[in-house]
């Protein structure tokens, strides 16, 4: 009886064109899960009108950093709804809410570039840069996007701003990296473990040729958590596969997962796996256990 009134009610959405705007609605509710937990903060999905997205960000420099990820946001946003929902995204200056209001103030009169000024050096290597081109008014307005980026740098100096570990761009001493390192981070992360998880011996040089742009600490990082979590584990599964004997899928679960444990912590092919080298790694006490499964 189910299947026969949910195909009545999404007809009746279609003929009513309600089905898009329902999933119109849903991109609101999801921009916080596409953003991530560090950045929903300074940013709110207001509304969307005819595939319009309208984003209210709390800070000016967000804002603008943002609209380099405006294209695989977008991206993110329609795959999770399996339709081209959001033809574009449009970020406007805003408080978040009525907490955010007195911050957004502050904010807002310390962050006045008229106030900061360039010194004879710093307009010189401006204008030494510009020395090439040879049109007087495309030069003056290339002057003035310079002059107004080397000021938007010195007033994040200014406010005590930090370099990202990724790549040198200045960011608010509170957040970890800059918001574009964060995400595009934070979204390689989880397809690196997802393939450790896979191929537990892979080497940082070999799965850096799947992902380039990963450092060493972080692929050493991710590694370590993963030979954490699969030691955990282990030690919980080992009890079960020995009360469950007879069960020999649990059996070659636990055996597997010690096998890529080993793997992952030593960095070793399977075709190089034997008994002496598991052994050495989860010791006399495991190995016997191992030996029964």
């Amino acid at each position: 009886m189910v299947n026969p009134i949910n195909k009545v009610l999404e007809k009746t959405l279609q003929n009513l064109n309600l089905t898009h705007k329902i999933k119109e609605k849903k991109v609101l509710n999801i921009w916080s899960e596409v953003i991530g937990d560090k950045l929903k903060k300074h940013t709110k999905a207001s509304y969307i009108n005819q595939g319009i997205l309208f984003i209210t960000v709390n800070n000016s420099t967000w804002a603008h950093q943002l609209l380099f990820l405006k294209e695989d946001l977008i991206s993110r946003l329609n795959k999770k709804l399996d339709q081209k929902i959001v033809e574009d995204i449009r970020f406007k200056l805003g408080s978040i809410n009525s907490t955010d209001l007195t911050e957004d103030k502050g904010s807002k009169d310390s962050f006045n570039l008229s106030k900061i000024e360039l010194t004879t050096e710093e307009m010189t290597e401006i204008k030494t840069k510009l020395n090439s081109v040879p049109d007087e008014k495309l030069s003056r307005k290339l002057y003035s996007i310079l002059a107004k980026d080397k000021k938007m740098n010195k007033w994040k100096e200014k406010e005590g701003w930090v370099r990202c570990d990724y790549c040198s761009t200045l960011h608010p001493k509170e957040t970890e990296n800059c918001m574009i390192c964060q995400l595009k981070s934070e979204k390689n992360f989880n397809e690196i473990e997802e393939v450790l998880i896979e191929n537990p011996w892979l080497t940082y040089e070999e799965i850096s040729n799947f992902f380039p742009s990963l450092a060493h600490s972080d692929y050493n990082r991710i590694r370590k958590e993963l030979i954490i979590d699969f030691w955990q584990d282990i030690k919980e599964k080992i009890p079960q596969a020995i009360n469950n004997k007879n069960n020999d899928r649990s059996t070659q679960e636990i055996k597997i997962l010690i096998q890529n444990y080993v793997m992952l912590k030593r960095s070793i092919r399977p075709d190089k796996l034997n008994r002496n080298i598991i052994k050495e790694v989860i010791g006399k006490n495991y190995i016997q256990v191992y030996n029964r499964l």
